[in-house]
Order: C-alpha cells, then sequence, then structure tokens
C-alpha cells in the first residue's frame, strides 16, 4: 500500500508539462507582438515627430524670409543676357503653371529680402537674394548676396529645408483684393498678362499660401502676410 507522502512526491505527467510548455509560449508570443507593435509605435512616433519638426523650421524660415520682402524690380542684367526687361521683384507659382519663359526654372518661389544679418560685419549688402526649389521630392532653400546678378548664376549657398514632398501648392493673394475667397488667389505671380503693378505701384502680393503635402502627415498649410499689410 502506496503511503501519502509517496503520493504527494509524485510529479508532473507528460501531459501536463506539454500543456504549461504550450501556455508559455502563448504568453511568450503575445508579449513579443506587443513589444514588436510598441517599438513600431515608437519609431513611427519619431519619424513622425522629426517631419512636424521640418515641417516648422520650413514654415519658420518661410515666414522670416517672406516678411523681409524687398518690392525692388531687379535689373534687366539680372533676367539673362541680352535681356531688355526687368526681372520682377517676385515670382513663384507651381511649375504647371508658370510658362516657360517665366525665369523660374525649378524655383516655387524668388525674391529679394532686406535684414540679412551680418554677425561677422563683412563688407556685404543687407540684401539677399532667395530661391525656394523643388526637386525630386526634395525642398531647398537656395541664397545668393545680392548683386543685380543674373539669376542662372549658381548660388552662394543651399540648404535642404525637407524630403519625400509628395506635393507643394502656392498661392497669391493680390493686394487689390477686396476680400479673402477662393476666386481672388492667384496660382502664379506675377498674374499671367500683367505686370502685378497696382494704381499704389506695389508689386507684391499682400499673402502667400503655402500648402506642404506629405505621405506621414497629408496637408500641411500655412497664410504668411507680406509686409504693407
Amino acid at each position: 500500500m502506496k503511503s501519502r507522502n509517496a503520493d504527494r512526491q509524485r510529479g508532473f505527467t507528460l501531459i501536463e508539462v506539454m500543456i504549461a510548455v504550450a501556455i508559455s509560449l502563448l504568453i511568450a508570443t503575445l508579449a513579443y507582438g506587443f513589444l514588436s507593435s510598441a517599438v513600431t509605435a515608437k519609431d513611427s512616433s519619431d519619424e513622425a515627430l522629426v517631419t512636424v519638426n521640418q515641417l516648422e523650421t520650413v514654415f519658420q524660415l518661410l515666414a522670416t524670409d517672406l516678411h523681409h520682402v524687398v518690392d525692388r524690380e531687379l535689373p534687366s542684367t539680372a533676367a539673362g543676357l541680352g535681356s531688355t526687361q526687368a526681372a520682377p521683384a517676385f515670382m513663384g507659382g507651381n511649375s504647371s503653371n508658370r510658362g516657360a519663359n517665366f525665369l523660374l526654372g525649378d524655383y516655387v518661389l524668388r525674391f529679394a529680402r532686406d535684414g540679412w544679418a551680418n554677425p561677422l560685419q563683412q563688407q556685404r549688402s543687407d540684401l539677399q537674394r532667395v530661391g525656394y526649389r523643388w526637386l525630386d521630392g526634395q525642398l531647398w532653400r537656395d541664397y545668393w548676396p545680392e548683386r543685380n546678378q543674373p539669376l542662372d548664376v549658381e548660388p552662394a549657398g543651399q540648404r535642404l529645408l525637407i524630403e519625400d514632398l509628395k506635393a507643394i501648392r502656392i498661392r497669391f493673394l493680390p493686394f487689390s483684393a477686396k476680400q479673402v475667397s477662393t476666386e481672388s488667389w492667384q496660382e502664379v505671380w506675377p498674374p499671367q498678362g500683367t505686370n502685378a503693378q497696382t494704381a499704389t505701384g506695389r508689386t507684391l502680393p499682400a499673402a502667400v499660401e503655402i500648402t506642404l503635402t506629405l505621405e506621414e502627415v497629408g496637408d500641411v498649410q500655412r497664410i504668411i502676410s507680406l509686409p504693407g499689410v
């Protein structure tokens, strides 16, 4: 006859061990899935944060440049060799809407600005020519010291602002617009067939609407007013 102590010391059966192993594997699989999802979510969150920071940098630079834009036409020498026409003070628009002779190339915005900081006290003007260039999904900010040089001169400096930009749309609100409505906005500047000059002689728009489209965040839009508004 077996004692009670012998019954207590009996080990697990094979079936019990297999059930315990199966439960452990299930728990480990679920834990790994949760951990993998958490890591993926964190990576996506980090990428989205980087994109948001890049977007904020783009709009801050645009706002700073546009708040210092100068309403001055570039001499005919700036429009290219042999040109007798002055280049507009402010040019912009999407490439699909511009004429072939719009002097912008891959640039969606091009203008001159003042207030260019000179902390090293260099012998140069405080005027800077700025161009925002969109090419192969990349948005660049190019700049030149303003010397009335032709528009095809290589920039003195370039900065990559953001990549993987699916689309960019820019519209312009004329200074003479009576109200801010869809019909008031222009797709190019100067408006085609005009020199964009009002009765006051102003050649700048009142505001610029910029829409950037990215895969991660969709459309992000800002409206920036120009000096004198």
